[in-house]
Parts: C-alpha cells; sequence; structure tokens
C-alpha cells in the first residue's frame, strides 16, 4: 500500500502529524480506509464521537493536510498528497493496522452494504490486510463474477497492454475463463 518515503521527509510529514495530536489518530484511521473517506465510515469505523472527529478533521484542514468536500456528516474528505496519507499509515504499529482495517471492512459490510456490492475490490483490500483469508476470497470472487463495464460505460477509454487491449476478443475470452473456474 505504501510507498518509499526518503527518510527526511517521512520524518517531516510525521512531526507535522505528530503537533496534531489527536488529529494523528483521525489520519492514521483515514490513511486505513484510503486516499479518500467519508465522514460516516470514518466514524464508524474509528469509533469516534462526532465533535471529537469533526475537530480532528478541522485541524487537518486547516493544516492543508486533507481536503473536504461537502458538511458533515455528509462531507468526503481526501488526502491533499499520497505521502501524508503513506507517512500516517507508517505510523501505525503492525497489529493496529490489521485492527483497523478488520473494522473498516466490518463497517463496509455492515453499513454499506451497497459499497461492497459496487466494490468488491475495495473490501477485498481490507479484508487481506486484516488477514480474513475467507472474506477475502469471498470478495475476490465477487470481483470477478461481476459483469466488466461495456465500453460505453467505462470512464476512460481502453489503452492497449503491450500487444493487447484490454477490449481484445482473446484476452476477454481468458477473463471469461477464469470467471468460469472461480463459480
Amino acid at each position: 500500500m505504501t510507498r518509499e518515503i526518503p527518510a527526511t521527509l517521512r520524518d517531516s510529514l510525521t512531526a507535522r502529524l505528530d503537533h496534531l495530536e489527536p488529529a494523528k489518530e483521525v489520519a492514521q484511521v483515514a490513511a486505513v480506509i484510503g486516499s479518500e473517506f467519508s465522514f460516516e465510515l470514518l466514524q464508524t469505523a474509528g469509533s469516534i464521537d462526532e465533535p471529537k472527529l469533526q475537530s480532528a478533521l478541522d485541524k487537518l484542514v486547516d493544516a492543508e493536510l486533507i481536503y473536504a468536500r461537502g458538511i458533515a456528516p455528509e462531507a468526503t474528505y481526501q488526502f491533499k498528497r499520497a505521502l501524508i496519507q503513506d507517512a500516517a499509515y507508517e505510523g501505525l504499529l503492525k497489529t493496529r493496522r490489521r485492527e483497523l482495517h478488520l473494522r473498516v471492512a466490518q463497517t463496509i459490510a455492515e453499513h454499506l452494504p451497497s459499497v461492497a456490492e459496487e466494490h468488491p475490490e475495495l473490501i477485498a483490500r481490507h479484508w487481506t490486510e486484516a488477514g480474513e483469508k475467507e472474506r477475502r476470497l469471498a470478495a475476490w470472487k465477487k470481483k470477478l463474477r461481476k459483469p466488466p463495464l461495456s465500453a460505453a460505460h467505462s470512464r476512460k477509454p481502453r489503452k492497449p497492454i503491450g500487444r493487447r487491449s484490454l477490449s481484445s476478443e482473446p484476452f476477454q475470452r481468458e477473463v471469461n475463463a477464469t470467471r468460469r473456474n472461480w463459480n
């Protein structure tokens, strides 16, 4: 998940986060969720009461570490830079990361079932990082069973990968065969 951060930059970002206690904890939970996160998911997965969470998010916005869109509790947030997210994520102990990934996956499964249905790869990543092998496999199988978007509905034009395009007939046959094998 994380990129290699040069030590001096990592130290600088970590120092910025350390000066923002208790907002640092919120940034770390958000980093586990991903580069973009909702107020609702952060509050539920992080078990943070609304006033404390809002105060912490305001500090992170004021420190220009995250962007905010909308007004809580309908607000969504995004890390200003991937390196900020990485520094917050790396500041967590591995056991705490695993616990947070488990809570995020459980929160998505229980409170946001439409997200789990539409983006099974998202919940699969959290199950994977939580060490939940059976749940991870179930989510990836669901992703493979999901029909691919048609070219008319995709947001970006398909680009060739090597000599084949993602929309090429042989590639589609391979994808379909893989799906059948998973059933």
